[in-house]
Order: C-alpha cells, then sequence, then structure tokens
C-alpha cells in the first residue's frame, strides 16, 4: 500500500513539477505577459489618440473656427451628414475611438467566455463597478485590459463651427443607460445670456 501511495505521488510529481510541466508553465506565464503587454500597450496608444482629439477641440472655437480649421485641428474627424436648413447648410463631423472589450476578447478560450461577459446585477444592488463584470472580464482586467470608449462630433453652419460636442465612459461600463464618466458640450449661448436663463451643470460620482 506504501509503495503503491509513493508511485502515485512520484508519478503526481512528474505531472505537476516534473521538466515537461515546467516548461508548460513557462509558456503559459510568457504568453499571459505578452498579453499584458499588448492590453497596457495598445491602451497607451488610444489614450494618446484621446488626447490628441480633445487639445483640437480645445483649440475650436464657436462661430470662430472655420470648417477649413476644423479639419485640421481634429483630421480624425469624418463627415457623417450635410443638409440644408433655414440658416444655411449644416454638417456634422463625428468620430468614435474604443478598444471594444469584445475584439479583445479574442484570445480567449470559449470555456471561459461561456461565464458570460457580465453579471446579471441590478444597479441598485451593486457595491462597486467592478460587481458588473463576469469572469472573462475580470481577467482581461487582471491583465492591465481598461475600457476606453469616446466619441466627438461637431456641427458647423455656413463654413464656421456652431456645437462640439465629446464624451467619455468610466474604465469600467456598467451597461444601459451607459454613464459616462466625462460629457462636454460647446454650443451657441447667445440666448441664455440675453433670457438670463440658468445653464444646468450636472456631476456624477
Amino acid at each position: 500500500m506504501t509503495a503503491g501511495l509513493r508511485s502515485v505521488a512520484m508519478w503526481i510529481g512528474r505531472v505537476f513539477v516534473g521538466r515537461r510541466a515546467r516548461w508548460v508553465y513557462l509558456v503559459l506565464a510568457m504568453a499571459l505577459a505578452s498579453q499584458s503587454a499588448g492590453f497596457r500597450l495598445h491602451t497607451f496608444l488610444v489614450t494618446r489618440k484621446v488626447h490628441a482629439v480633445i487639445d483640437g477641440l480645445s483649440q475650436v472655437r464657436i462661430d470662430i473656427t472655420t470648417e477649413e480649421q476644423l479639419v485640421k485641428l481634429v483630421p480624425s474627424l469624418v463627415l457623417a451628414q450635410t443638409r440644408q436648413v433655414e440658416s444655411g447648410i449644416e454638417r456634422s463631423y463625428r468620430l468614435e475611438i474604443s478598444n471594444d472589450y469584445q475584439r479583445s476578447l479574442r484570445w480567449m478560450p470559449s470555456i471561459l467566455l461561456s461565464f458570460g461577459h457580465w453579471k446579471n446585477v441590478s444597479p441598485i444592488d451593486f457595491k462597486s463597478k467592478w460587481d458588473f463584470l463576469g469572469l472573462p472580464l475580470n481577467l482581461e482586467y487582471l491583465l492591465g485590459w481598461r475600457n476606453l470608449a469616446f466619441s466627438a462630433s461637431v456641427t458647423t453652419r455656413n463654413g464656421s463651427v456652431s456645437a462640439t460636442y465629446y464624451d467619455l465612459e468610466p474604465d469600467v461600463p456598467t451597461g444601459f443607460p451607459k454613464s459616462y464618466l466625462v460629457v462636454v458640450r460647446n454650443v451657441h449661448a447667445f440666448w441664455t445670456d440675453r433670457a438670463r436663463i440658468p445653464v444646468p451643470v450636472h456631476s456624477y460620482r
């Protein structure tokens, strides 16, 4: 009986701590480290794109910046719509920058994806933003992935900028309706100033 137990122990030792097992552990560790480095590098590059757009939009002035100047300040904007309005021609420019979690999960085995990306948690019951994440996204966050979703839009009228808008989602998305980390709008304030109408300002924590 003792000899049998010893044989089983030796077999378990060869399987889990033997030379081949150590090579497997090393390969897995290198793969995870490579994936983590890829996540962090991609997030860094996407963040630089977002900063470049925000920097360009910060230089835009309502009724002063022309459409030609806008395209130079924010070259990543794409013309989405052109329409005729009472006061002239109105054009809408838009862009979206995101490191979509669905694309980042392609490397993960399907057995882990079967656990679901999100937990079915009521917004009333959750204690922290991490309660929304399922097992696959929790693993990605441990490896350094972060949700980064940014969108911007600019409206021009008769060749000059008439409105700007951009928003940024939090690092952990909490489903729908979306809760944004940052929302910035810049529009005409002519009538607000004349009528002395209070401008609503909201802050969500």
